[in-house]
């Protein structure tokens, strides 16, 4: 998601496109079968460890954001926030865009009989991979009030007892409440129960806020953690270690079933918490220059592209997984065609998030031609002919 920044660093350049290609790489498994299929075997095992560690997308996201924007002081007036949320219009117009080429996707490559009520209700309700897009609008609109009370206070204890607390509004529910206590055996064997039948013993009510969570998680560390006094090697331990413990945890939950999605491995679980935290301070950790070479610009190309290619992604992979299923008809072989496909989709995207953004460069220009044409002569200053005889 594009986000201002005075100083571009390369290191959350990085972050944006590890977030992105997460994206594709959980849709893996939504296109491939792996839903439908009993958690059985060394391969599916696998793929429930690696579906644990690229689940971080869309936190990362989240976290970003707060990285980037905490810094972001609007005043609670109207000039101020109409100012800051017309910067919502270069999201929304590369939404409505890329909604736009996917929709036409639909139309002339899946055949699919779409009436123009039909596109508008799905550019309205945003449909394909578009859910994100809505969920960060109500968040951009809660940036000035966020960050007003983020600022309220300088203190590290302050800010910690803020993330704290929307842990425990977001986070301690996928822990506590994803047991089933009612049902006999359920408890040593949870893929007997159901998430009908699960238990809550803690309040749960608040759990949808997590992109708050994630923002602030953003925000502590852009105010409180010193890069330069991180370690690499100890947090790449750590991020391994909770990567396995969490997927291990997974396949224990949904052993011998198909796969259960429950609190426990959402969004805003404790596993997603902790591994997208790990992965964002592993990258900053590493110290990346912010020097001007092939390589940073490369790197700067992608990032900027990435929000576009997470849009348009919805037709690549549209594109790919029919195809693969149709060749490796067996659901677990697929796993091994999975850097291909993810690759292909990657590429793909990127490639339409490009001429996306050629095409908004052209209409931004055809509109500044356009405003240039109708805006009226400047009249010049006509001397009056009794300040000429003075002169």
């Amino acid at each position: 998601m594009p986000v201002e920044q005075k100083k571009r660093s390369l290191s959350l350049d990085i972050i944006r496109i590890i977030a992105f290609i997460s994206v594709p790489c959980v849709h893996f498994f939504l296109h491939n079968g792996f839903y439908g299929t009993p958690v059985v075997g060394g391969k599916m095992y696998a793929m429930t460890i690696v579906r644990n560690f690229f689940m971080i997308c869309v936190p990362m996201f989240m976290i970003i954001t707060g990285y980037l924007m905490v810094g972001k002081k609007v005043e609670l007036n109207k000039k101020s926030l109409l100012k800051f949320y017309f910067k919502l219009s270069k999201v929304l117009s590369t939404y409505l865009l890329a909604t736009v080429i996917l929709l036409l996707f639909r139309i002339y490559y899946s055949k699919e009989d779409l009436s123009l009520f039909d596109c508008i209700i799905n550019i309205l309700t945003f449909q394909q991979y578009s859910w994100y897009v809505n969920m960060y609008i109500g968040t951009f609109l809660l940036i000035p009030l966020l960050n007003a009370m983020w600022h309220s206070t300088d203190s590290k204890e302050s800010h910690f007892a803020a993330v704290i607390i929307m842990c425990l509004l977001t986070v301690v529910p996928t822990v506590l409440n994803i047991y089933d206590l009612t049902t006999k055996g359920a408890l040593t064997q949870p893929w007997k129960s159901t998430t009908a039948t699960l238990t809550q013993i803690y309040p749960g009510w608040w759990g949808s806020i997590y992109p708050i969570t994630y923002y602030f998680i953003g925000a502590y560390m852009k105010s409180h953690v010193d890069a330069s006094k991180l370690h690499a090697s100890k947090i790449a331990l750590m991020l391994i270690f909770s990567v396995m413990v969490f997927g291990i945890y997974n396949i224990w939950r949904s052993y011998s079933v198909i796969f259960s999605w429950g609190q426990w491995c959402d969004w805003p679980s404790l596993q997603n918490t902790v591994n997208a935290t790990l992965v964002f301070l592993l990258v900053l950790s590493f110290h990346v220059p912010d020097k001007e070479n092939f390589g940073s610009k490369a790197l700067k190309s992608i990032s900027n592209l990435t929000f576009g290619a997470y849009l348009l992604s919805w037709g690549s992979d549209v594109y790919i997984y029919p195809k693969l299923i149709v060749k490796v008809p067996v659901m677990q072989d697929r796993f091994a065609y999975m850097p291909l496909c993810v690759g292909t989709s990657v590429l793909m995207a990127l490639t339409c998030s490009f001429l996306l953004n050629i095409i908004k460069w052209l209409i931004n220009k055809l509109i500044t031609i356009i405003k240039n044409k109708v805006k009226p002569p400047v009249k010049p200053d006509v001397v009056p002919d009794k300040q000429k005889v003075k002169a």
